[in-house]
C-alpha cells in the first residue's frame, strides 16, 4: 500500500472516529418529510464481537467522501449480535455512499498496526474494495430513488 493510499484510509477512518457516540442512535432525518424522500436502513454485518462501537458516515459526493470530510450524517452505534443497524429518514432521493469502521476499544480512533494499515474492520457500501487506499466514491455509490431501502454492509 502506498504512502498516500495508507494516508487516505486513515482520514477516512479517523473522520468516522469524530462522529457522535450514542448506545441508541436516533434516527436521523434529512429533508422535509414527504414525496421524494428515502428512509434508509443501514445494516452492518460481519463484527466479530460485541464490545466497542461501530461508526458510520454517509456521503452525498464524490467530493466529500473522497476528502473524507464533510459527512452529511453520522452516527456512532452499539453491535448486538455481531450486527449493528443504523435508520436514516426522509432523506432526498439521490446518489451516496456510506463508511463504516469497529471501533473495537471503543477509544473513538481507528486502531492501527505497527506497519500503519487499519487494526479495526471498516467497510464501504457496495462492499467496494480497493488494491491500495480506500475505493472512489464511484465504486461504494448507490442511486436511492425514493421509498425505503436496507443497505448491508460487510465489515472485515
Amino acid at each position: 500500500m502506498s504512502a498516500r493510499a495508507f494516508f487516505s484510509v486513515v482520514l477516512l477512518l479517523a473522520c468516522l472516529a469524530c462522529a457522535t457516540r450514542s448506545t441508541k442512535p436516533a434516527p436521523v432525518t434529512l429533508a422535509p418529510e414527504g414525496v421524494g424522500t428515502i428512509t434508509l436502513t443501514i445494516e452492518i454485518h460481519g463484527l466479530e464481537s460485541d464490545q466497542g462501537s461501530v461508526v458510520v458516515a454517509l456521503f452525498d459526493s464524490a467530493e466529500s467522501f473522497e476528502r473524507r470530510t464533510d459527512a452529511i450524517a453520522s452516527q456512532t452505534v452499539a453491535p448486538r449480535g455481531g450486527y449493528a443497524t443504523w435508520n436514516v429518514a426522509d432523506l432526498p432521493a439521490g446518489t451516496y455512499a456510506v463508511a463504516v469502521y469497529h471501533d473495537l476499544d471503543d477509544n473513538g480512533e481507528l486502531d492501527r498496526t505497527t506497519l500503519g494499515p487499519p487494526a479495526e474492520p471498516y467497510g464501504f457500501s457496495n462492499d467496494a474494495r480497493s488494491t491500495f487506499g480506500p475505493p472512489g466514491f464511484d465504486r461504494a455509490a448507490i442511486e436511492l430513488p425514493p421509498g425505503r431501502h436496507t443497505l448491508r454492509i460487510r465489515v472485515r
